[in-house]
């Protein structure tokens, strides 16, 4: 039991330094949690820590240490004695929490600078909670969905959130029978369809390598046309990692006119994986669609695509001039609000004397108003459809663009082609900076 305990530990390690001295000073200086050094010998009472080993893994839950210095480890509700010397380092697991939550709250805003959460992420590697990473990779994918550093962050830490779900057995996933194999697959796809976002990242890069992209393909084209919410977002996320070139058209389809936001997402993100800039043409015309709905979802695309030759088309669809309706000056009509009263106002006494009564004359009486009305709805359109906008351009320039129309009207106004967008050498460079700022 202990060697598999030292085994689990090893496998969740951060890539530090392996000599003790040296790794526990690291830690020290990018936790910004004093440490204390394990080989001093008094007693510790069990409490729930972080364990820091020689070998470099981390070990988070109940411990104690006795009088002659010898950790020990609850591990389903037993005591596991560890190796002498094998523990550099530990700190109180609430004292990092504290710390977590006092780093968590200074980030802000973190939209157009991921990079900030991603040195919490890393800080988080580093001081062994796990659980916390994962929190934060899953914010940060789904602020910035698609973007690069953030996935390649979740890639490199792959193998040790590599926890919380269970897929078949590589036997069932690649089964000579087709409906084995196809109902094995689609169990696989339900699990992952449930996880985080980072997690479910993780998951379906290991049912791929698990069950071959040959099998899963015609499973995911079934899914990406008719299934569920859960299963269009995993078969499109799927899809545009690892073969986002062969379904163009119905990503094009789930990207504008999909009933769920989470499936357009990452249709879009799929679309933006092709690297052919072309497909933003009919994203573009959707812009002019007479449906309002498909000119949001088609202004929120072009955000998440990724593709920067779509800003031209962005500007010029904020400072489009206002057709009437949408200026302001919408349909106009009346009309009435009152009652009317009908009575008996007089007899015609000049009827035919052979009839048994005179003719009735009716009056009426109205009470009311009438109102001069304008169709104002489609105001508030516009400006959805231009927020959208602003808020895509923001995405691929990398910076905000601000919260009032003239902010959005501005930039649009003085847009030139060769202002510089957001691109993977600015990314590449934030990642650095969040690694040696961590370290």
């Amino acid at each position: 039991m202990l060697t598999h305990l030292l085994l689990i530990a090893a496998a969740h390690a951060p890539h530090l330094p392996q000599a003790p001295l040296a790794a526990c000073a690291l830690r020290a200086a990018s936790t910004g949690v004093t440490t204390q050094d394990a080989a001093v010998d008094h007693t510790l009472r069990a409490a729930v820590r972080v364990l820091y080993l020689a070998q470099g893994g981390t070990l988070r839950g109940r411990a104690r240490r006795d009088a002659a210095g010898r950790w020990e480890f609850a591990r389903d509700r037993e005591w596991t004695a560890l190796p002498m010397d094998s523990v550099v380092s530990f700190a109180d697991e609430k004292v990092l929490l504290e710390r977590y939550a006092e780093r968590r709250a200074e980030l802000g805003d973190t939209t157009y600078a991921v990079h900030r959460r991603l040195e919490l992420a890393r800080w988080c590697e580093t001081s062994g909670l796990l659980p916390e990473l994962v929190r934060e990779l899953d914010a940060a994918l789904a602020e910035r969905p698609g973007d690069r550093m953030v996935e390649r962050f979740v890639d490199r830490v792959s193998d040790r959130l590599a926890f919380g779900f269970d897929l078949p057995e590589p036997e069932e996933l690649t089964a000579q029978d087709e409906r084995a194999r196809t109902r094995a697959i689609e169990s696989a796809l339900r699990t992952v369809s449930r996880l985080g976002p980072s997690t479910a990242r993780i998951a379906g890069a290991r049912l791929v390598e698990l069950a071959g992209w040959e099998a899963l393909e015609p499973v995911l084209d079934e899914d990406l046309r008719r299934a569920g919410p859960l299963g269009r977002r995993v078969a499109a996320d799927l899809v545009g990692r690892f073969a986002p070139a062969t379904r163009t058209k119905v990503l094009l389809v789930r990207a504008i006119v999909d009933s769920d936001e989470d499936v357009r997402v990452a249709s879009a993100v799929a679309l933006g994986r092709a690297d052919e800039p072309a497909l933003i043409l009919p994203v573009e015309r959707a812009l002019a669609s007479s449906n309002g709905q498909v000119r949001s979802n088609a202004a929120t695309a072009l955000g998440h695509m990724g593709y920067v030759q779509a800003l031209p088309a962005i500007a010029s669809a904020i400072t489009a001039p206002a057709s009437g309706s949408a200026a302001g000056s919408g349909p106009r009509a009346h009309i009435f609000v009152g009652r009317q009263f009908a009575y008996v106002q007089d007899f015609d006494v000049e009827v035919a004397t052979a009839a048994s009564i005179a003719d009735p004359q009716i009056g009426v009486l109205v009470e009311g108003s009438v109102l001069d009305v304008r169709v104002l709805g489609v105001v508030i359109e516009r400006t959805v459809v231009t927020r959208r906008l602003a808020a895509s351009a923001g995405r691929l320039l990398g910076r905000d663009l601000g919260e009032r129309r003239s902010d959005w009207e501005e930039w649009a106004a003085n847009y030139r082609p060769d202002e510089p967008a957001a691109g993977t050498g600015a990314d590449d460079g934030a990642e650095a900076g969040a690694d040696s700022r961590s370290a």
